[in-house]
């Protein structure tokens, strides 16, 4: 689909930025919504509704929203970065994840991936007890996820104005 939108326009930032952007502001709709609707099934469940006006409650809603945007932005990213440009290119994707898969593990960042992948639970649970509040470990990561994101579409930036020039 993006390649209709490249043979139009020669700036192919710009036009990775303006999808990124877009694709940025539907996650966090999505993200807020589903944050709001899980507020709703909870007094649908009987249990007591957190106010709204509540510090927590708000970064627990902000925070949802956050995340699915900075995964949007990722995918986005990703899908950039394996799309195939030649005909015979289908199987970047496997090679790429692959590629990937190994240069965590060489690097040791697994325990980072499962912090940046558990962001929002701990953003929940500090909504249900405030014992828990662990909502500096949450943004952190957060952070690491839209770094990943920002890297990401970094290289796929450049890849696209590299490979389709």
């Amino acid at each position: 689909m993006i390649a209709v939108t490249l043979a139009a326009s020669p700036r192919r930032g710009r036009v990775l930025a303006a999808k990124a952007a877009v694709i940025a502001a539907a996650g966090l709709a999505a993200g807020l919504a589903a944050a709001l609707g899980a507020l709703a099934a909870t007094d649908a469940g009987g249990l007591p509704v957190p106010d709204l006006t509540d510090g927590t409650v708000l970064r627990a809603l902000a925070g949802t929203g956050l995340l699915m945007s900075a995964v949007a932005v990722l995918a986005l990213a990703v899908a950039v970065i394996v799309r195939p440009h030649r005909p015979g290119d289908r199987g970047r994707a496997a090679r790429a994840a692959g590629a990937a898969d190994r240069g965590v593990r060489a690097a040791g960042l697994d325990g980072a991936l499962a912090g940046a992948a558990h962001a929002g639970g701990g953003v929940r649970r500090a909504a249900d007890r405030p014992a828990l509040r662990h909502r500096d470990r949450a943004w952190a990561g957060l952070g690491v996820l839209c770094a990943y994101a920002a890297v990401a579409l970094a290289a796929a930036a450049w890849l696209l104005r590299r490979r389709d020039a």
